[in-house]
């Protein structure tokens, strides 16, 4: 029997998201002379460590961004994308910020950068690391180990009646979080006018994956107010993967990276630019997924 799926997150503290509408939420101008020292970055026995002097008093939470690189060291000549990897949170006694970044591929190389949010003066950000090869990590020879595998012919249905998904095919879970005990979750990634966010769903169905075939994802359950009467596109999926301290405060979110599905109606005709618009009057709220400006 299927349950109504619901959908719930355990901290609120941020209005998560950073909604730009709200006039606590300024954007600054991102500059040269507006960005702080860069993170350092060390080897780990499973993967990499960034790590960012905490210098601002009243930074809300840190977005941390990854990017492969091939033509090390002259990493600014990188064609692959930069991909938003997660979310530290400080805590009252943190000096620095510290993000294990896992989900690595073995002897490829990487760099990164942070970006800082403060109610005040909303986003910093830092400088790009130089290039560091992964010693350890994921063993594979692709990095489609650290996302979703979608199936050639797998999409979303959007039924505007409903105002809900349904998984039409075949989603595959990154190979690279099989150790992980099923600490992730899938999180379908919405982006508007108001911000962009990851927020995770459920299984309509007892016993079965969430991303099983013909799940349905109630839409008026999971999204936020300010997601509604506005485009919405559905810009993919990612697994997430929320680590609590010893105190179970939210300290990281950590997120593989994002594959695409096209988005139909239930006509079997595809969504432009995967764009909904649901007119609905309240919601929930996600992570704040937006890209560096």
């Amino acid at each position: 029997m299927k349950n109504t799926i619901k959908h719930s997150i355990k901290y609120s503290i941020l209005a998560l998201g950073c909604i730009f509408a709200f006039s606590t939420c300024q954007l600054v101008e991102i500059t040269e002379s507006a960005k702080i020292s860069r993170p350092d970055l060390t080897k780990s026995t499973s993967g990499i460590i960034v790590s960012l002097k905490n210098s601002m008093q009243d930074v809300k939470y840190v977005n941390i961004y990854r990017q492969e690189v091939t033509n090390y060291p002259l990493e600014s000549d990188s064609t692959f994308p930069i991909e938003n990897i997660g979310l530290v949170f400080p805590s009252s006694n943190d000096t620095t910020f510290v993000y294990k970044d896992d989900l690595v591929i073995k002897s490829k190389k990487y760099r990164y950068y942070a970006r800082l949010y403060d109610e005040d003066e909303g986003y910093t950000l830092t400088k790009w690391t130089s290039g560091i090869e992964a010693a350890n990590g994921i063993v594979s020879d692709s990095s489609d180990a650290l996302k979703y595998g979608i199936g050639s012919n797998t999409k979303l249905i959007y039924n505007s009646n409903d105002k809900k998904l349904t998984i039409s095919g075949t989603i595959l879970a990154p190979s690279a979080i099989e150790n992980f005990d099923d600490k992730f979750k899938p999180a379908l990634v919405f982006s508007c006018a108001n911000g962009t966010q990851a927020i995770t769903f459920i299984s309509d169905t007892e016993n079965e994956s969430p991303v099983h075939n013909g799940n349905e994802i109630h839409l008026l359950e999971i999204l936020p107010s300010s997601f509604f009467n506005t485009d919405l596109e559905i810009k993919g999926i990612v697994a997430q993967y929320e680590e609590n301290d010893d105190d179970d405060d939210l300290q990281r979110v950590i997120w593989t990276g994002l594959s695409s599905i096209p988005v139909y109606d239930t006509d079997n005709r595809p969504i432009a630019n995967n764009k909904i618009v649901i007119e609905v009057k309240y919601g929930a709220q996600g992570y704040d997924f937006s890209s560096s400006l």
